[in-house]
Parts: C-alpha cells; sequence; structure tokens
C-alpha cells in the first residue's frame, strides 16, 4: 500500500470526522462531472448530504445494538485507522520512558543474596532456631583480665563450612590401597596443601600465631595445624615427599584401618576412610578431608582482604585441579560434567564455595540460552504474522514486559527481593506474549472474511480503505481484547497463587509473573494494533505465506463489497461488483482463505465423524484417569534438592559423602541443640519488623521465659537426669543408627552441668552462690571437646537468661524428607516426656537440628503449596471460564479438560521421568494450570462466540472455532514448547525440569484441548442458548418480575 502524503491527513482526518464516511468517487465519475451543469452539481451534493446525514443516524441507531467490546473496539479502530503513527509512537515512548526510569534508578539488578531468603518465618522449627540463634548472638563475652570482651583468637576453629573434600576412586574391582594409587593421591593433596594461600586460611596450631608476630614474618605451611582427616598422612606417617611407599607399609596400615571396624569406638574414626560395605577386603573408594580456620579477622566479620584471600584460595585451587588432569574450561558445558582421572585414579572434590562458584558460572551459562529462546520465538513470529516489522516489534513488548513489569513490581509494590529465579519467567513469557499476538494476528487476516460473511458484531459504515481498515482492526482488537482477557486473568491467578507461599522467593516470582502477564495483556491490545496499523498504512509488509501477500488488493476488493446489515437486511452475503466479477483469484481471497489450513486438512475432516470423537474421547478419558493414580503416586524425594543431575562431580560427591563410607566427619553427623529459658521469639518488637523481601536484615528479638531459674536445686537435679536419660535416649526412626538417638562416644553430649560438678568437685550450691559458682567456670573452663562455654551458659548483661545442651547424633546431615520426619517424631516425642517430668523452673524447652530442620520445612511448604494451588487455581480457573463463556456446560468441560491436562503433566513425572513432587515440580505444578487453560478458553470462547454470529447448529460452532482459532491454538503451542525446549540444553536441573514439564504441559494441552475438549462439543456441545447463563438470568428475572405483578 502506497505511503499517503501527510499534507492529505488534515483532509482526510476531517472528512472522517463523522462516525463513517461515504465512500470516495472513482476517478471516472470525477472525469464525467466536469461535463455537468451547476445545478446538476448542486442537486448531486446535496443528495451526498443526505445520504452522510443517513449514514450517520444509521450508525448511530447500530451503536446501541453493539456490545460494549465492540464499542470500544470501532473507537480504537477508527483512532488506529487515522493517527497509527502518533498511537505506535506513544506507546513506545512510555515504554521507553518506563524502561529508561528503572535502569536510571540502578534497582533493575539482581538483589543480594540472604540467609533467610527461603527460610519460612512462621514455621515452628524456625521460629525455635531463631529464637536460640538470636540468643546465643546476645550472651556477654568472656572477658580478659584487663575487663576488655577479646576478639575469638585467629583461625582457631575449624570452619566445616568451607571444608574441602577429596575422594580418590580406583577401577572397578580394584583398590585404592596400592603404593601407585596412594602416591597419586599424595600429589592431589600436595596442590592443596602447597597452594600459596592456604598458610593464610588454613587452621593455625597452638603458638602459631605468637610465633608469627615475634619472628615479624608471613604465615608459612608449618604453622598450619595438620587436618587430621587425610588418608594420606595415615599412610605417609609424616613423609613430606611422595614417594613410592613399600607395599608392606601399605599392607600394614590398611589392616589396622580395616581391624578398627570392630571397635565400636575406633569404628567411627576408621571407618570415616573406608567405603560403606567394607568388611574384610581392601575398600576401592577412601577420602581426605581438608578444614579452612575461622575466624579469619580475629572477628564476626571477614575484612575485604581475608575475603579476597579466600576467593583466590578457591579460584586457584579449581584451576590447579584443572590443570592436573588437563581440564579445559566451556562457557557452554561445564568440566564437572566429565570424569577427573590420571593415573587410574579418579578424583571427586567438593566444597560448598566451589559449588557456588559452578552454580554461579552455570546460571549465567544457562540464561543465555534466552538468547536461542529468542531467535526460535522471533522467526516463529516473524513466519506466522507475514511481516518481519511485526515479529520485531511483537518480540520487543514481550521482552521490554520485563523492566515495565518491574517498575509495577519495584516501585509501586515496594517489593525489593529480585534474583535469578525471576529470570526463569521469560522463557514462558515468550510463549505466553508470542500467543497473544498470534490471536491479533489470526484474527486481522480473518478479518476479510468476517466481515464479508457478517461473522462479527462489529457494525461500522463506510466502504472507502479508511473504514475498511478501521473495521478489519476493530474485528482482530475485539477479539483479542476479549480473548486473551480471559486467558490472561486465569495464567496471572496461577502465578498469584504461588504468592499465597510462606516461601518468599516463590511469592515474589508469582507476583513478578502475574504483573508480567498483566503487561504482556495491556501491550497486545496497544502496542500490537498499533504496529498492525504501521505496518499497513506504510506498507511495511514482509509477507510470508500466499493469502497475506494480496492484502492491499484484497482490501480493495473489500471497499467494494463491503456494505452495512442495512444495506442488505436479509444477511445473505453481498454480490460481488461487476468488474470485478473476472477476477477469481481476488475474489476468492475476499471471501475466504486461498488455502486451507492443516486442521481443515487433517482434525476437522476426520473428527466430523461421530465415531471419531467418541473414540478419542474415550482414549483420552481413560489415560487421564490412569494418569490420575500416577499423580498420586508422587511423593516427597528421598534425597534434597540438587542443583546438578547425579552425573555432575558437586552431585556425585555429595552423594558419596553422605551414604558412601562406612562413618562420617564430625561436620557429617546432626548436632541437637536443647535450650532452657528461651520462651520463643518476636518477629516485631516494639518499632521494629521483619522486612519481607529482606528478613536477614532483622528477624526478631528472643522472648525470655520468666519461670526459668536454674539456681533452684529442682532445676539442677533434672538437667543432671536429662544428660543421663540423653546419652541412653532410644531411636526408631530409619535415619538413626543402631537403635540410638546419640552417638555411644564420651564426647558425644555436651553437658554443663555435669562437667561444672566434676569443677566443682561434687559440691552443690544455689541461689546466688551457684550463679556466681556458674559464671567464674564459664569463664574458665573448656569443654571437653575443647570448644567454650560462652553460648552454653546463656548470661545476658550480667543475667542468667538460658542455658544449652548439645548432642551429637546417630542421624548424618542432609537427610530426605521422609527420613527427617520420622527422626523428627522420635525426637518430639522424647522431649515431650521430658517437659512432662521437668519442675516449672526449668522453663521452656526449645530444640533445633539447624540447617535440616529449616530445609524439611521449606520441603513441606512446597508440597503443601501445590495443593494450596490447586485448591485456589480450579476454582478461579472454573469461574473465570464461566465468566468468559457464559454457558456452564461449557465450563464444566473445560475444567474437566483442565483437570486431565494438568493430572497428564504430574503422572509423567511420576510414570516417564522418575521425578518426586520436589522443589521444581511443586513451583511447576500450579503454573501448569496457567498454561493448561489457554487453549481451552480459546476454543470455547470461539466456539459460543460463533452462537452468537449466525452459526446455530452444533457443528456449525465447532467447525468454526476450529478454523478460525486452531490456527493460532497452533502457532501459540509452537512458539511456547520451543521456548521452553531451550531450555533442554541446559545444565542446571531445576531449568531441564522445567524444559520437560513446559513442553509436556504444552504438549496435553494441545491434545486435550483439540481431541477430547472439542470432540465433546462436537457431540453434545450446547445449541441455542442451552446452558446459557445470561439468557437463564433473563429469564428467571422476567419470571420473578410477572410473578410480582
Amino acid at each position: 500500500m502506497p505511503i499517503p502524503e501527510e499534507k492529505n491527513e488534515e483532509t482526510k482526518v476531517e472528512s472522517l470526522s463523522l462516525p463513517h464516511t461515504v465512500p470516495a468517487e472513482t476517478a471516472g465519475v470525477e472525469e464525467a462531472s466536469r461535463n455537468m451543469t451547476i445545478a446538476e452539481l448542486a442537486d448531486q451534493e446535496l443528495e451526498r448530504a443526505n445520504a452522510k446525514a443517513k449514514t450517520r443516524s444509521e450508525e448511530e441507531d447500530n451503536a446501541h445494538v453493539m456490545p460494549l467490546s465492540a464499542r470500544v473496539s470501532v473507537a480504537a479502530g477508527l483512532a488506529l485507522a487515522r493517527h497509527p503513527c502518533k498511537a505506535f509512537c506513544g506507546c513506545w515512548s512510555l515504554i521507553l520512558l518506563v524502561t529508561i526510569i528503572c535502569v536510571a534508578s540502578g534497582e533493575l539488578r539482581f538483589s543480594d543474596n540472604g540467609s533467610k531468603d527461603w527460610q519460612i518465618l512462621d514455621d515452628e522449627y524456625n521460629l525455635q532456631k531463631d529464637a536460640m540463634d538470636l540468643a546465643a548472638d546476645q550472651v556477654d563475652c568472656i572477658k580478659t583480665s584487663s575487663g576488655a570482651c577479646p576478639d575469638e583468637q585467629l583461625r582457631s576453629q575449624k570452619d566445616f563450612a568451607t571444608a574441602l573434600s577429596l575422594t580418590y576412586r580406583a577401577p572397578e574391582g580394584q583398590t585404592m590401597f596400592t603404593p601407585e594409587r596412594l602416591r597419586q593421591a599424595c600429589k592431589l593433596e600436595q596442590i592443596v596443601l602447597q597452594n600459596k594461600y592456604y598458610p593464610q586460611l588454613c587452621v593455625l596450631r597452638p603458638g602459631a600465631l605468637q610465633e608469627v608476630a615475634s619472628q615479624k614474618r608471613d604465615f608459612n605451611l608449618t604453622d598450619c595445624q595438620p587436618p587430621g582427616t587425610s588418608i594420606v598422612d595415615i599412610f605417609y606417617a609424616g613423609r613430606s615427599k611422595c614417594d613410592l611407599l613399600p607395599g608392606v607399609v601399605v599392607e600394614q596400615t590398611a589392616a589396622v584401618l580395616l581391624g578398627g571396624l570392630t571397635d565400636p569406638v575406633k569404628r567411627l574414626q576408621t571407618g570415616f576412610f573406608l567405603e560403606a560395605g567394607t568388611v574384610d577386603r581392601y575398600p576401592r573408594m577412601t577420602r581426605s578431608i581438608f578444614t579452612l580456620g575461622r575466624p579469619l579477622d580475629g572477628g564476626k566479620t571477614e575484612s575485604g582482604a581475608s575475603t579476597k584471600a579466600t576467593s583466590d584460595f578457591w579460584d586457584s585451587i579449581e584451576q590447579d585441579f584443572m590443570d592436573h588432569f588437563d581440564k579445559k574450561p566451556s562457557f557452554f558445558r561445564s568440566v564437572y560434567w566429565e570424569s577427573w582421572i590420571k593415573e587410574d585414579v579418579e578424583l571427586l572434590f567438593y566444597s560448598y564455595k566451589l559449588t557456588q562458584m559452578e552454580s554461579r558460572r552455570v546460571v549465567n551459562s544457562d540464561t543465555s540460552f534466552v538468547l536461542l529462546a529468542i531467535i526460535c520465538v522471533i522467526s516463529w513470529l516473524c513466519f506466522h504474522t507475514g511481516s518481519v516489522f511485526i515479529g520485531i516489534i511483537s518480540l520487543g513488548q514481550i521482552i521490554f514486559s520485563i523492566p515495565t513489569g518491574f517498575f509495577v513490581y519495584r516501585f509501586i509494590g515496594q517489593v525489593t527481593f529480585f534474583q535469578q529465579l525471576h529470570v526463569i519467567l521469560i522463557f514462558i513469557m515468550l510463549g505466553v506474549g508470542a500467543d497473544a499476538v498470534f490471536v491479533f494476528s489470526d484474527a486481522w487476516y480473518q478479518s476479510l472474511d468476517l466481515i464479508a460473511g457478517r461473522k462479527t458484531s462489529i457494525r461500522l459504515q463506510g466502504a472507502d480503505g479508511e473504514s475498511v481498515f478501521a473495521s478489519r482492526i476493530a474485528v482482530a482488537y475485539q477479539r483479542t481484547a476479549v480473548s486473551v482477557f480471559n486467558t490472561s486473568f486465569t495464567t496471572g491467578v496461577a502465578f498469584l497463587a504461588t504468592a499465597v507461599s510462606p516461601i518468599m522467593p516463590i511469592r515474589t516470582m508469582g507476583i513478578y509473573a502475574c504483573l508480567l502477564v498483566i503487561m504482556n495483556y495491556l501491550f497486545v491490545i496497544t502496542v500490537t494494533p498499533a504496529a498492525f496499523a504501521v505496518w499497513h498504512t506504510y506498507g511495511l509488509a514482509c509477507p510470508c505465506r500466499l493469502p497475506r501477500k494480496n492484502n492491499g488488493a484484497v482490501t480493495k476488493t473489500l471497499e467494494k463489497r463491503v456494505v452495512t446489515p442495512l444495506d442488505n437486511e436479509q444477511g445473505r452475503p453481498p454480490p460481488v461488483p461487476q468488474e470485478d466479477a473476472g477476477n477469481s483469484q481476488v475474489s476468492e481471497e475476499a471471501g475466504s482463505p486461498t488455502r486451507k489450513g492443516l486442521l481443515e486438512k487433517t482434525v476437522i475432516p476426520l473428527l466430523t465423524h461421530p465415531v471419531a470423537s467418541v473414540a478419542c474421547i474415550v482414549v483420552l478419558g481413560i489415560w487421564g484417569a490412569v494418569n490420575v493414580y500416577f499423580t498420586s503416586r508422587l511423593k516427597p524425594p528421598p534425597e534434597m534438592f540438587q542443583y546438578f543431575s547425579n552425573d555432575h562431580m558437586q552431585s556425585k560427591s555429595v552423594g558419596l559423602q553422605r551414604s558412601g563410607f562406612i562413618a562420617g566427619s564430625g561436620d557429617e553427623y546432626l548436632t541437637l541443640r536443647v535450650t532452657f529459658g528461651i520462651q520463643g521469639v518476636d518477629r516485631n518488637p516494639g518499632d521494629k519488623s521483619v522486612d519481607p523481601w529482606a528478613p536477614h536484615l532483622f528477624y526478631g528479638e528472643p522472648v525470655w521465659d520468666k519461670n526459668f531459674d536454674v539456681s533452684v536445686p529442682e532445676t539442677q537435679d533434672f538437667l543432671r537426669g536429662f544428660c543421663a536419660r540423653m546419652r541412653r535416649s532410644s531411636c526408631s526412626a530409619e535415619a538413626c543408627r543402631n537403635g540410638l538417638l546419640f552417638q555411644p562416644s564420651n564426647t558425644s553430649v555436651s553437658c554443663f552441668i555435669e562437667e561444672f560438678d566434676a569443677w566443682n568437685n561434687g559440691t552443690r550450691s544455689s541461689g546466688n552462690e551457684f550463679l556466681s559458682l556458674l559464671s567464674t567456670f564459664r569463664a574458665t573452663q573448656k569443654a571437653l571437646d575443647g570448644g567454650s562455654w560462652k553460648d552454653s551458659i546463656g548470661f545476658i548483661d550480667g543475667k542468667l537468661r538460658f542455658v544449652e545442651i548439645q548432642g551429637k547424633m546417630t542421624a548424618r546431615t542432609f537427610l530426605a524428607s521422609k527420613l527427617k520426619e520420622g527422626l523428627l517424631a522420635d525426637i518430639k516425642s522424647w522431649l515431650a516426656d521430658e517437659s512432662g517430668r521437668a519442675p516449672s523452673s526449668v522453663g521452656t524447652i526449645l530444640q533445633t537440628g539447624g540447617f535440616d530442620w529449616t530445609f524439611y520445612s521449606l520441603e513441606r511448604e512446597l508440597v503443601n503449596g501445590l495443593f494450596t494451588g490447586f485448591a485456589i487455581c480450579f476454582p478461579v480457573s472454573f469461574l473465570v471460564l464461566l465468566f468468559a463463556t457464559g454457558n456452564i456446560f461449557v465450563a464444566f468441560f473445560a475444567i474437566l479438560t483442565i483437570v486431565l491436562i494438568v493430572m497428564n503433566v504430574l503422572g509423567w513425572c511420576w510414570f516417564v521421568e522418575g521425578w518426586y513432587l520436589g522443589v521444581s515440580e511443586s513451583i511447576a505444578g500450579v503454573i501448569v494450570i496457567g498454561l493448561a487453560v489457554d487453549y481451552v478458553i480459546h476454543l470455547g470462547h470461539m466456539y459460543l462466540e460463533m452462537g452468537h454470529l449466525g452459526c446455530h447448529t452444533r457443528v456449525e460452532r465447532w467447525t468454526m472455532a476450529l478454523k478460525n482459532m486452531g490456527t493460532t491454538v497452533l502457532a501459540g503451542s509452537a512458539t511456547t514448547f520451543l521456548a521452553g525446549l531451550t531450555m533442554r540444553a541446559c545444565q542446571m536441573t531445576f531449568f531441564i525440569q522445567m524444559s520437560t514439564l513446559i513442553s509436556v504441559t504444552i504438549f496435553y494441552s494441545l491434545l486435550y484441548a483439540i481431541c477430547f475438549f472439542m470432540c465433546i462439543l462436537r457431540l453434545i456441545g450446547p445449541e441455542g442458548q442451552f446452558g446459557d447463563v445470561p439468557a437463564a438470568v433473563k429469564k428467571m428475572s422476567r419470571m420473578i418480575k410477572s410473578f410480582k405483578n
């Protein structure tokens, strides 16, 4: 279409000052008018004015007949037809302004990670742990002789959180205990010990700090305390070089290790180095662990220098290992997926710090696949819409929904938490946004057919190019505004259902996702129509399909054919103008598509037969019922969530640390802390409150139990008995070993009252005398394990507020949810018995197992959140369907279809993938509802809309719904499927699982929408006003009025 000159714009707008204009005269009529007399011309002008007045009157009458959506669409169509550039530039100016504000403010970035982000603050286990931790933070220091509070001695304690684990594995059927393989293990450990940063971070031996200070030198390897958990140290016995050991030395040392398994106490020590299942043979696998020291700066916080030294250490260690094994890192594929083998010894190394580094790298790599998703989506957008210009603009509005949604999220909603989890939403939004664009695009191209065949409620007078163009925009706008609103509302509610989760990151992700859906809807009813208006007006088309090549010719033909219902009251298709009668191609394009779509060629002819429809319903119904059973088999996972699959070195190492050896190190067993005297935690004391988006900054203050008094003999006697019973506590849970709750060693239970009695020579005291002696004991004595009593005897501002007893359990850390459930049940039962026999002066008894307890509450809430989301989404989806369709039977068939889709997806997780109801499945389960509802709503809405536009029989409605909306559904499903499929190339477990869930959801949504839902409508879909809610309401209203009269 030629570009109109700007000088004609004012005249054109004025000629369209009425709602619709009379068609412009042809060139031939203008030539004839030159030969007319003045009187004839005056008569002609009068007739023209009367016709214009009549047109205005008819248009005003018709405006009352059109529904509200049609009147709004007509107004939008006229505005875009007259001012396409102003509308387009206005929309993008606002979008760019909001984006600039977000970027310039510096808020459009990832927020800092917090230790409380994934914790449920109101959960009983978190309440107890936080109360105990907050109380420990407030205890008085143990002052020096000068009366000052000393800093904790530099690197005097082991920091198990940063430990480096080295696991060595020999080939299948062979042992690690050979001179050659032990020499290879020695070389690997020398890489750690000879690292130049290691002396700055290791645990210092006693007296090393004073030697360094007196000699005024830097730390070196001789200042470090021996690891104590090194298999190389056991075999090499202090040798400094990695020489080949004599075979007899290896045999003797290995025999000593195996012999230790027969002693219950030594078993915990030697079993640390021996592979699980080792009895009378040498193990294939062994290990060493290196722990760093803490505190690094003699205080609670690290300086910038120590933080950099830590970072440099882990970077250099990783690089040294890579050099030793000749590994070359790649941006798209981590070297940790490979086996690290040299001289037939495989190394698996692990540290939490290395896992963090690897996770950041992999997240950056995985998010780069967004670019691949964008390429797939923009290619499909350009192909399906028929224009590169429309494809680029459509992709732009999807991408720019991120900053515009963030503007509302951050500046209006005041939500400050924004993390990598939110980035995954771009994969979903690419599909959701493209689906909305396809609704408008397909309606735009179908508008020619709909206007000519009177299959639309749009009533726009005039047959000139601008009026026809406005009519087409109005038809597409009306369908998009209504249909996409229904799908967006349901999808938004599905996302918003996660916003009720007590898990803050999930809650914020749901809020942000809902905002993105809203923004995409606003853009598709503003930016998309404006883009089509500019494209059509200025000839920016880059067509891809035959029916769209002659868009301008079709429009000109339609200008001669379009008439109003008043011109053709019988509703028959208008006659083809004589001058176009011979142009069969143009006539076909104006009345119907030149080529049939995929559904018209395959699905519609097949499912038109009732037998085929019945077969589809029966088969898919049975398969859906089977998947309901599969879904019921989903259970919490037997192990904790892993960032990577089992083929990744980090996952392998964690698995081996948990169950690959006979015994674990001290930090591999749970420590149960039991306190007396702390009532709980107050989350909002005074004028302070917890920031819901940054709870780690402030999460409450401890509440003291006023009844607690350890100075009375009753309380002291109870605590003595409690410690004795604690050592003998039995445990029936699967997680416990040998039927014991706590380890049988002498140091497994740290009981201050017992050691106080020994220090005080068994002398009993009470009142202030006892408190004074206890304070002296706290300041001067060490526990049997070498630790301080500072946090176990809680003096705060000189007053004893609480006491704590700890016990090393037989259960390992990082237990599966099911195992923790049984263990917690035994602990609760035991403490309930103890509370029953305790005097009131003991106060409240609290307990915590640390991270494992808080993670258990997280896993439990994820599962509960899934069913809570279902309870919200399914009823809301039914109400939206009822509102969208206005027909109770169509809404019922639709919600039944959606339920089966969700069950099929979750059944796939169990039956095909072998997954459990873990983190990814619980999050995605609710999101699936939002994706599953789209295609059903589109087709159901179109089925009933056809009933209002002259298709009265069931088959006519069914056929026209598939013809008009089937292509849109196929295009939308292809886009979402492609966007989800790109995540299959990711490395993170969460991304891979989300890819599978999105792809499977789209597959089942498309299958059930067309072959189940539409087959039901083909057989028993409502006809006329059967099941129509508005009609029933009107009928009831008339009955009530007649009854009153």
